[in-house]
């Protein structure tokens, strides 16, 4: 919560790596923590970077 609170679009990478550590993690992580800098500049910032896709946690 507080590197939302910080809104330092260098924290998205270890948000995300967080996030997709675990099934539990995953759920527990809202993705809106991503968007502490405003949503435009999240985007634009992610959109320049190539983040590791989480991995598939279901078997459907």
């Amino acid at each position: 919560m507080q590197l939302f609170n910080v809104g330092s679009l260098d924290d998205l990478p270890l948000i995300w790596q967080a996030k997709s550590a675990s099934m539990y993690a995953d759920c527990s992580i809202d993705t809106q923590l991503l968007c502490g800098s405003r949503l435009a500049r999240t985007k634009g910032f992610l959109s320049s970077r190539r983040l590791p896709k989480p991995k598939r946690r279901c078997n459907s």
